[in-house]
């Protein structure tokens, strides 16, 4: 178990936020070098043991669990979109604002509806999160998607439209991901919303679950 958590926080974690931005030459080597930060946590190596310790607070660590199960959703509504083309438009790479978007959405709304409440963590403030996640993630997902065809146009020349004109500057597609929103909900909403719940259901579970072990390990210390 300890191995497993030592490749994914030191090998997978920061590779897959890096897979994203490798086809942006110009940018990869400078986000794979703060990829590890961006994962939410700081690797510090033993030179004695070789061994990775990270540090991280129950908050950050519950967060990044939200975050983690949502952009694994994220990946799969937009590989869902890219197999099929439901919009009839090649959307390869839709996967990859869709897991931002999500990963970025449910962590805000679990670290303001969740842990950051007087009452903690609780199964209707997870629902909530989680919900509001799965909605707000569709419009942050075309903007993002509006922000790398700018990039790749003005960095490469590409991603013009069939008439070969340029994408929406990033002002003007404040307003065009309302519509491209408005589709996807359509289409993906009815499974976003209670993915996003349902994950923020499981993580408060797991907390009810911990904190139950604490407080019978503490009955049990106190009676022994």
């Amino acid at each position: 178990i300890k191995f497993s958590i030592r490749f994914f926080c030191v090998y997978l974690c920061p590779n897959f936020i890096f897979l994203p931005f490798s086809f942006f030459p110009h940018f990869s080597l400078w986000f794979f070098s703060v990829s590890q930060c961006l994962c939410g946590y700081f690797t510090v190596f033993n030179f004695f043991t070789k061994e990775p310790k990270t540090v991280i607070s129950n908050s950050n660590k519950r967060t990044l669990q939200m975050s983690g199960l949502c952009a694994v959703g994220g990946i799969l509504i937009g590989g869902h979109v890219a197999f099929f083309s439901v919009f009839s438009v090649n959307y390869t790479y839709i996967p990859v604002p869709a897991a931002l978007a999500a990963f970025i959405t449910s962590a805000f709304f679990w670290k303001l509806l969740v842990e950051r409440s007087r009452e903690g963590v609780t199964k209707i403030r997870a629902i909530l999160a989680g919900s509001l996640s799965g909605l707000a993630a569709h419009y942050i997902c075309w903007y993002i998607v509006f922000l790398l065809a700018n990039v790749c146009y003005h960095l490469f020349g590409g991603c013009k439209s069939s008439l070969g004109e340029p994408p929406a500057d990033p002002l003007s597609a404040l307003v065009g991901a309302i519509g491209l929103t408005f589709f996807s909900l359509i289409f993906y909403g009815w499974v976003s919303v209670p993915a996003g719940a349902l994950a923020g259901l499981f993580i408060a579970l797991r907390h009810d679950k911990s904190n139950q072990k604490v407080q019978n390990f503490n009955n049990g210390v106190e009676n022994g």
